[in-house]
């Protein structure tokens, strides 16, 4: 999976806290929390997309059981 720049995931995760914060209606000061979240969930789909490839390649280069 190719990663990205620094900017284009700074962007991604502004998008995230901002629909966040809308969806919990505005709330004054929270804007650090937000992007944290906005951080924790990108990280978590991030590894989400690596964990199966790395699953299958591993159990492809297992052997075969009785040999």
């Amino acid at each position: 999976m190719p990663s990205r720049n620094g900017t284009d995931r700074d962007e991604e995760i502004r998008r995230r806290a901002y629909g966040l914060w809308e969806s919990q209606g505005r709330p004054e000061g929270s804007q650090e929390r937000h992007w944290q979240q906005a951080e924790h969930e990108l990280e978590a789909e991030e590894r989400a997309k690596v964990a199966p490839a790395s699953r299958s390649r591993t159990a492809s280069t297992r052997p075969a059981a009785g040999r």
